[in-house]
């Protein structure tokens, strides 16, 4: 925000987060229409590896914000959210990115 305003949270969001985010949500809905076939099994067993990297990928981002218990409980709440309400990844990133974003701008001020 200090360098290039919304322009620039855009890219950054863009560059970092929305690409592999669409690749993984692309490879699930490949995964969810043809996992019956054994060959396409076996290829997406192989990709774990992949969100592996994803994984990694989020600790990296989630590292620097360790001492800010807002982002933390930001965190906690879109994990319930997707792994035990099963709640889709995408409708849940839509619900609680703004809310993410209004809270930094409160604690921020």
């Amino acid at each position: 925000m200090r360098f290039r305003g919304v322009p620039g949270v855009l890219a950054g969001l863009l560059g970092l987060i929305a690409g592999p985010s669409l690749i993984m949500i692309g490879l699930g809905v490949i995964y969810q229409r043809t996992h019956q076939d054994p060959r396409i099994a076996h290829l997406f067993a192989k990709l774990a590896a992949a969100a592996g990297l994803l994984v990694v990928m989020s600790v990296k981002i989630l590292l620097p914000l360790r001492k800010k218990p807002e982002a933390a409980v930001i965190a906690a709440l879109m994990f319930v959210a997707i792994a035990f309400l099963r709640t889709p990844l995408l409708p849940s990133m839509l619900v609680f990115t703004p809310i993410s974003v209004l809270i930094a701008r409160k604690v921020g001020r």
